[in-house]
């Protein structure tokens, strides 16, 4: 499924159309908060699941976010529509009443935070079992189980069809499964938990993981003013046609642009608001920086503080530097612990070689494991990588994020299967696309 094809013909037009609804949902909310901060936590994750949601099953897939615009028309009428003014911890905040949306799209948002709940507590496994047993969660998953149970019968019905080619994910994975077991001689296995569980597997952890970097990515964007209008620059320089139409640039408009700002931007997103700890365990005695980790041990690679946010030890002297390994790691840039926490796409532009390029993106101008390395790396990584492309170029291109109140703004988070941010606000000022 992370082929060209895929990635280029069904995937990019389901994140795009999900951004694009996004960005009409954020126009009814900016002019009611009319320069106060929202909420975005929620309004972010729905974005993403309907772009998941839409690459796995196609049009039959709901669309939460365009249930909540159709439905902002009533927030001014709301009684649940109201400011905080005068609340002195979290001043100068509108709340939006919460929407109801489609069965599906809360199935999969309720089921998402009880993962988040649940690995946070002290007593992860003594919740996980009353969880799997709470009658909510019990009847959403059954939801999720009947609507991925109805995609696989239409994408085996369409893999009956003469000349048939998989469009959706689904058809992807029935079309996977029909091969596997010609060449294995066996039936095959459309309705097994192995393909089912697949397909949920790859919707809930692949919004999971994006709606939260996503998160990170606005808070980011918005306490870094300059960086945001060097990036919005360099987007009107990239796409002049959509300047003079007064657009948002098209999917493959901004897939196949060279921005090199945009890609240092989203490196250094990814780099100082890492949402997962990546873990190995050694498969023989291996030794790392003159010390020997037992085969068996697991390992895991701390994403924040002493080691990732500044060096923690001279590599130099302790690293062969004959090792395959070791020139790998030697042809990756440095950070200075002075400027490590400091916000700065800078850091990833490097001047080409011919000097007529002028700054080009270096993915190694910094250490960044994000996704991983190596065959356990993130296998959904260039579907992420795609996600936050089209949503930072296009939030940045429709709105001006200005910081939020200091109380809005901390990085402190919560720390479960992924880092989710305690606070995820905007506070926003819609640009004109159109060049003055």
């Amino acid at each position: 499924m992370m082929t060209d094809q895929y990635l280029d013909q069904v995937a990019a037009p389901a994140i795009y159309a999900a951004n694009l609804n996004l960005i009409k949902l954020w126009a009814a909310k900016e002019k009611l908060a009319d320069g106060r901060a929202f909420s975005a936590f929620r309004d972010i994750e729905i974005c993403t699941l309907d772009a998941m949601l839409a690459m796995t099953f196609g049009t039959s897939a709901p669309s939460g976010t365009q249930i909540q615009v159709e439905k902002s028309a009533h927030f001014r009428s709301s009684d649940k529509c109201h400011s905080d003014d005068g609340n002195k911890k979290n001043g100068n905040v509108f709340t939006f009443p919460l929407v109801d949306v489609d069965v599906l799209t809360e199935s999969f948002s309720k089921i998402q935070r009880s993962v988040d709940w649940t690995t946070s507590t002290l007593f992860p496994s003594l919740v996980g079992w009353f969880m799997r047993r709470n009658p909510i969660l019990i009847r959403r998953f059954r939801n999720i189980h009947a609507f991925i149970h109805q995609s696989i019968d239409a994408s085996i019905q369409h893999l009956g069809e003469q000349g048939a080619v998989p469009r959706v994910g689904t058809d992807h994975i029935v079309f996977r499964e029909k091969a596997l077991s010609e060449e294995e001689d066996r039936p095959p296995r459309f309705h097994s938990s192995a393909v089912r569980d697949e397909i949920f597997g790859f919707i809930l952890f692949g919004n999971h993981t994006t709606r939260t970097t996503l998160s990170w990515a606005v808070k980011q964007i918005a306490d870094n003013q300059i960086a945001q209008s060097r990036l919005r620059e360099a987007l009107k320089a990239s796409f002049p046609s959509a300047m003079k139409q007064g657009r948002v640039p098209t999917a493959s408009e901004i897939q196949s642009a060279r921005v090199p700002y945009l890609d240092a931007t989203i490196e250094e997103i990814l780099r100082l608001q890492p949402i997962v700890e990546v873990g190995r365990s050694t498969v023989h005695d291996t030794p790392v920086l003159g010390r020997v980790i037992p085969k068996g041990t697991i390992v895991l690679t701390l994403n924040q503080g002493a080691g990732v946010m500044y060096p923690l030890y001279d590599t130099n002297t302790h690293n062969s530097h004959s090792s395959q390994p070791a020139k790998r790691w030697e042809s990756y840039g440095t950070i200075d612990e002075d400027t490590a926490h400091i916000f700065a796409p800078e850091r990833w532009l490097t001047m080409s070689e011919n000097h007529a390029e002028g700054h080009v993106f270096n993915p190694t101008a910094c250490y960044c494991l994000a996704f991983g390395a190596g065959v356990r790396g993130c296998w959904g990584r260039r579907l992420a990588y795609l996600q936050i492309r089209l949503f930072v170029a296009m939030i940045v291109w429709s709105y001006e994020f200005q910081q939020c109140p200091e109380s809005l703004s901390g990085y402190q988070a919560v720390e479960g299967i992924v880092r989710v941010p305690d606070n995820c606000f905007v506070r926003l000022k819609t640009l004109s696309a159109r060049e003055p």
